[in-house]
């Protein structure tokens, strides 16, 4: 089963949805269902925002290090001391 991709944005409009529909419940047990989904929806937001960050870090480190010689790197890595 696949499902869509959603955006950061698409999760936030589905957040927006929820306080309107809390005002309109009925009952104590739908208000408070319709506020866990907002917030979950609001968490998967915040979520997909840091991935995406994530992503255009590692990309780019990735292409700051594409075509260089990393031995250099790795020479140049502290010694461990002996004496612990």
């Amino acid at each position: 089963m696949n499902f869509p991709v959603m955006s950061a944005d698409n999760f936030l409009e589905r957040a927006e949805h929820y306080p309107r529909a809390k005002e309109t419940a009925d009952d104590t047990f739908t208000r408070h269902l319709l506020e866990r989904m907002e917030r979950s929806y609001r968490v998967l937001a915040a979520s997909e925002s840091a991935l995406a960050a994530s992503q255009e870090v590692e990309e780019e480190l990735s292409n700051r290090h594409d075509g260089q010689d990393t031995s250099a790197a790795v020479s140049q890595r502290p010694k461990p001391r002996k004496d612990c």
